[in-house]
């Protein structure tokens, strides 16, 4: 088995190490393996001036990303290519969202003065991300507040226990930290402008831009824990390697 790499970084490096060391799952292939997200414009891989469709010349093998364009996996098709896509992987997407989390807290307790404790923050979305970051902080003692747009994920909160509060309503200012875990904008430019803490974007978008106080931090496992998100990426493309020889 060979593994080729475009768009090269930590996690992908990790990724082709622990394939590498799972052989034989499918010994006589080729993987070419892309970076996460595999392009933001559809055109290049992310990272990189090559055009997505240059990831197809040569002899048919696997092809592994995330967030591949149904252009794209039809055209991989016609070509002979088997495409592994893990955005359709629900254990991967789950681990990631565990590892975001965790790179979050850590970041937060590294840069603040302040014990998580007595810190509040203040949680944009409810998605997978939304939700284990808001069991990790409330399990440090933080005083946290999840902002929603669905009544229905504000009820089951309060039901529950946590802080919760339609969006729409103000936003409080003495937040310590807002976090932005929502891949759409959900704020309103007066509200961003009213948050006198810092504000930490985790999507990839840019949709707080009128933030006063406001930091990045797209890809986080990649960057703070490449062996791990590399491992959990290979992971999930040898379940579904396997899987699909289970199914011929």
């Amino acid at each position: 088995m060979t593994v080729e790499i475009i768009g090269e970084g930590g996690r992908e490096s990790a990724c082709r190490r622990a394939l590498l060391a799972s052989a034989p799952f499918c010994n006589t292939r080729r993987i070419v393996l892309l970076p996460i997200p595999s392009s933001r414009n559809s055109v290049t891989v992310t990272g990189t001036d090559v055009a997505l469709v240059n990831v197809l010349d040569g002899e048919g093998c696997i092809v592994a990303g995330y967030g591949l364009s149904s252009t794209f996996r039809a055209m991989a098709k016609e070509r002979g290519f088997e495409i592994v896509d893990i955005s359709d992987d629900e254990e991967f997407t789950l681990e990631n969202a565990r590892l975001t989390a965790e790179c979050t807290l850590s970041y937060i307790m590294n840069e603040s003065s302040l014990s998580v404790s007595e810190l509040k923050i203040g949680i944009v979305g409810y998605g997978r991300i939304g939700r284990v970051l808001t069991e990790q902080l409330l399990f440090h003692g933080a005083d946290v507040t999840v902002f929603t747009r669905r009544e229905s994920v504000r009820l089951e909160l309060l039901f529950s226990g946590v802080d919760a509060a339609l969006v729409a309503d103000a936003v409080p200012s003495d937040l310590d930290y807002l976090i932005n875990t929502a891949p759409a904008p959900m704020l309103t430019r007066s509200q961003c402008e009213k948050i006198g803490g810092t504000v930490l974007e985790l999507a990839s978008g840019d949709n707080l831009p009128w933030a006063k106080k406001l930091t990045r931090l797209p890809s986080l496992p990649a960057k703070m824990l490449p062996e791990s998100s590399g491992r959990a990426y290979a992971r999930a493309i040898i379940r579904a390697v396997e899987k699909k020889e289970q199914c011929k």
